[in-house]
């Protein structure tokens, strides 16, 4: 019994991985000069996450996992709140927050802001003279829903509004993450595919989102005090 579920754990694993490498692949492989709108959705989200490189995939739970691998929000033990603000240079500033929730033993929930406010940005006339400051940030919102298939396996989709304001032009588009994490005695395994939806347009410009994939692992050869992650 637990070797036929074994197998099925891994042909579904390897399965989405295949998706994933091939959606990374097409994704790269896009024209428009490799530009994309809304790149700020490369920020992740959590100081842990940001102290290991971003290899966090295998490892989300709680409410990272809304950024990181919406898979992570199931089967949690404890509801969880995460905000952040960071200053970045010349006036930058980031706010990020999320909230994980535990439905039952089996499913949970995340909600995930993020906006980014790009400071005073001056707005000129034709003479070079200063006429005001231009309103310029973007901003994402979404929601996580994760579900415990079995002991070993859980799956997770979010949906998610993406916006951004350059002024007097503002554009928006809807997109969905799709994730998996398998857990094993010493090893995990996950996959997941981000930012899959609609272009962002701005006037009569339309321009795709920051479409990306990752596989991510996590080996504990001794016990809980060493761990080796990669995506």
């Amino acid at each position: 019994m637990m070797t036929r579920q074994l197998h099925r754990v891994l042909l579904i694993t390897v399965s989405l991985i295949i998706l994933v490498a091939l959606f990374g692949h097409v994704s790269v492989a896009q024209t428009n000069n490799g530009r994309t709108a809304a790149d700020f959705m490369y920020i992740g989200l959590g100081a842990r996450p940001a102290g290991m490189g971003g290899a966090y995939t295998a490892l989300a739970t709680g409410a990272m996992a809304g950024y990181w691998n919406p898979a992570g929000v199931a089967g949690m033990n404890n509801n969880e709140l995460l905000l952040s603000h960071f200053s970045w240079y010349q006036d930058l500033s980031l706010e990020q927050g999320s909230g994980a929730f535990r439905l039952s033993d089996k499913v949970g929930l995340a909600v995930t802001v993020t906006y980014l406010n790009y400071g005073q940005i001056n707005d000129y006339d034709a003479a070079g003279n200063v006429v005001g400051n231009l309103s310029v940030y973007d901003w994402s919102g979404g929601l996580t829903l994760g579900y415990l298939v079995s002991d070993n396996v859980s799956v997770g989709i979010t949906g998610k509004v993406i916006g951004q304001q350059l002024d007097q032009y503002s554009a928006t588009a809807v997109a969905a993450d799709l994730g998996i994490q398998t857990h094993f005695e010493r090893v995990s395994l996950a996959a997941m595919v981000a930012n899959v939806g609609s272009k962002m347009k701005f006037n009569t410009v339309s321009e795709d989102l920051p479409t990306y994939g990752r596989l991510g692992i996590a080996v504990r050869p001794l016990d809980e005090s060493l761990m080796l992650v990669a995506d």
